[in-house]
C-alpha cells in the first residue's frame, strides 16, 4: 500500500510546487494547460489506486474463496461502490486531496467505504469460517484460536488481531466507524433536500 501512496504524494508534492511558485491553481492551469491536465489526470488514477487498495485491504484474508464466492464478493463490493453516497465519497476524496496536497486524506475520507465494505461484504464470510469446538472459537480461515482474555487469535506461536469470532461483536467492533459513516455520508434522500433548500 505504501508504494502506491507514496506516488500520489509525489505527484501532489509536485503541484503544491507549481502552484505554490506560481501563486494560484489557476495562473498553473491558465499557464501550462497540457502539463496541468496531464499531472491532474496522474492524481485522479493515483488516488483510485490507494483508495481501491485500502478499501480491499478490509477483506484479508480470503485465500479460501471459490471462483464462485470471489466472483459474488466482488459484485457486491462493485454494487456498494455504485451506491450515489459512495460516488460522490470518491469524488469528495479527490477534492479533498487536490485542495490539502496529503495522500493520508484518501485514509481518512475511504474508511466510510472501507467499513461498508467490511461489514456488507466481509463480515458474513468471515463469519461462517469461524466454529465453536469444545468451547472455544477456532477460525479454519486463519488456522487460529480465539483469546477471548485479550480478544486476539493465536496458534500457540504467532497472534493476530483480526475481526471477532461473533456476529455481536463484530458489529459492536465497528459501530462507531459505521456511525461516523452515517453522519459522513449524504444520502439520495438528503441530497434531494438539500437542492430543494437551494
Amino acid at each position: 500500500m505504501n508504494e502506491r501512496k507514496d506516488n500520489l504524494q509525489q505527484l501532489l508534492n509536485k503541484l503544491k510546487k507549481n502552484v505554490t511558485q506560481i501563486g494560484n491553481i489557476d495562473e498553473v492551469k491558465k499557464r501550462y494547460p497540457k502539463a496541468f491536465d496531464k499531472l491532474i489526470n496522474q492524481i485522479k488514477s493515483a488516488t483510485s489506486e490507494v483508495y481501491k487498495e485500502y478499501i480491499l485491504s478490509a477483506l484479508y484474508p480470503m485465500s479460501r474463496l471459490s471462483a464462485s464466492e470471489h466472483a459474488k464478493m466482488q459484485e457486491q463490493i462493485q454494487e456498494i461502490l455504485r451506491c450515489p453516497e459512495m460516488k460522490e465519497l470518491a469524488s469528495k476524496i479527490l477534492s479533498t486531496v487536490l485542495s490539502s496536497y496529503n495522500a493520508d486524506d484518501v485514509y481518512a475520507m475511504g474508511s466510510c467505504a472501507y467499513v461498508t465494505i467490511l461489514n456488507e461484504v466481509y463480515k458474513p464470510y468471515w463469519l461462517q469460517h469461524i466454529q465453536l469446538r469444545d468451547g472455544q472459537y477456532y477460525s479454519d480461515l486463519i488456522d487460529m484460536w480465539y483469546e477471548p482474555s485479550s480478544s486476539t487469535w493465536t496458534n500457540g506461536t504467532e497472534w493476530s488481531f483480526l475481526y471477532p469470532p461473533t456476529k455481536e461483536e463484530f458489529e459492536a467492533d465497528i459501530a462507531p466507524a459505521l456511525a461516523v459513516c452515517d453522519r459522513y455520508l449524504v444520502k439520495p434522500a438528503d441530497s434531494a433536500m438539500i437542492q430543494v433548500a437551494v
